[in-house]
């Protein structure tokens, strides 16, 4: 699988991962390259506050896409398989 993170400056696209859910690819990535990650659990799952030097803020958040889909639960619940491709892009939320 790959992840791509797209922090709106700069896009860096890492392949091979190998990870089961979006989150546990994010956490392979992040590790590998020495990315800074910032999570908080709730009882829903785990939520992004910050990757690198990018945070959640009122006017820009970490949006995960599996396949181009954004995710419809907590990234640590979104199955991701072999071939599947996962983007974390820091956009304007849509709340």
């Amino acid at each position: 699988m790959s992840l791509t993170l797209d922090t709106g400056e700069k896009i860096a696209t890492y392949d091979g991962i190998i990870a089961s859910n979006a989150f546990d690819a994010l956490i392979a990535v992040t590790r590998a390259h020495a990315i800074s990650l910032i999570t908080k659990k709730y009882d829903f799952g785990v939520f992004i506050q910050q990757i690198g030097t990018f945070p959640n803020t009122k006017d820009n958040a970490w949006v995960y896409y599996v396949n181009g889909v954004s995710g419809d639960v907590a990234a640590d619940k979104k199955t991701v398989k072999n071939g599947d491709t996962v983007l974390w892009k820091y956009t304007k939320p849509l709340y």
